[in-house]
C-alpha cells in the first residue's frame, strides 16, 4: 500500500480541530456565581473589577431563585424542579449566560458551598436538591447565619 500526501494530513488536523473545540468548550461554559472556579480564564478572571449581576427571579410571582438549570427554589413554594416546567424557563436562560451572578439573599450551602439554600431544610446545586441541616429560614423566609 502506498499513502498519499494528501492522507498524511488527516489525523493532525482531526486531533488540531478536536483540542480546539474542546478548550473553546471550557471557555464558555456557564456557572453560577457559587460555582464558578476562582481566576477560571474568560469568567472570573476580571470578577474583581466586574460589575456581578443579580441571577434572574423563577417560579410563582417571581419569588424564586435559581438553584441550578432545572431547579427554582424558595421558602414560600420549596424546590420546583424539571426541565419542561415554566417555573424553571428563567433558570435555563440564566445558565447559558456567560457572565456570572448572584441571587439574592441565598445562603451558600453543600461541599464546597457550591449550592444555595433551596427551601428550609434543603440544599440545591445543579445537580439536585439533598437534606441539608444547615438550611435553616428564619420568620421572614430569609436564611439565618
Amino acid at each position: 500500500m502506498q499513502k498519499t500526501k494528501s492522507g498524511t494530513g488527516h489525523p493532525m488536523y482531526v486531533l488540531w480541530l478536536l483540542i480546539t473545540i474542546l478548550y473553546s468548550s471550557q471557555l464558555v461554559t456557564p456557572c453560577y456565581i457559587r460555582n464558578c472556579p476562582v481566576k477560571w480564564y474568560g469568567k472570573r478572571s476580571g470578577a474583581d473589577t466586574m460589575r456581578i449581576r443579580s441571577c434572574l427571579s423563577c417560579g410563582p410571582g417571581n419569588v424564586g431563585v435559581c438553584a441550578g438549570p432545572y431547579a427554582c427554589c424558595s421558602p414560600a413554594f420549596g424546590c420546583i424542579l424539571g426541565a419542561d416546567v415554566p417555573a424553571t424557563e428563567p433558570c435555563i436562560v440564566e445558565y447559558f449566560r456567560s457572565s456570572p451572578c448572584q441571587s439574592p439573599n441565598a445562603k451558600a450551602c453543600g461541599s464546597k458551598s457550591s449550592g444555595i439554600c433551596g427551601t428550609h431544610g434543603f440544599c440545591c446545586t445543579d445537580d439536585g436538591c439533598h437534606v441539608d441541616s444547615e438550611c435553616k429560614f428564619g420568620d421572614e423566609n430569609q436564611p439565618t447565619t
